[in-house]
């Protein structure tokens, strides 16, 4: 009997945290543009940046062999992105397009807009 407790509460601890994860979120996506307050800056330019964004919440973004590390949360449309490096501040991005193949998301205003378009890796 107890290795059915056992069973029943592994499968409720998964479910759990199932529900505090974004599935759509979790993966590897590569760089399409970067709009930068109004100049277009493409992958290719940036040297093909790949942000991966982890079960645990912590994220990465790899470029020509250099790393960047953080943590991320989704909230309320929202993406919260916290850097290993300066963990006492938050970045809070828009989510414009969240889809299957597309993660379009977006910061600032006015001259400081930062516009991001990601595609999903295979």
């Amino acid at each position: 009997m107890t290795i059915v407790k056992k069973l029943i509460f592994l499968c409720f601890f998964m479910l759990m945290l199932a529900c505090h994860t974004d599935p759509g979120l979790l993966g590897s996506w590569e760089l399409v543009s970067l709009n930068l307050a109004g100049d277009k800056i493409t992958s290719n330019e940036l040297g093909h940046p790949i942000f991966s964004f982890n079960f645990d919440h912590s994220y990465s973004i790899e470029v020509q062999g250099m790393s960047h590390y953080g943590t991320w949360k989704q909230e309320d449309g929202k993406l919260l992105l916290t850097d290993n490096e300066t963990p006492e501040t938050v970045n809070v991005h828009s989510i414009i397009q969240a889809e299957e193949t597309i993660f379009h998301y977006s910061s600032g205003e006015g001259k400081t807009m930062t516009d991001v378009i990601l595609k999903r890796v295979n």
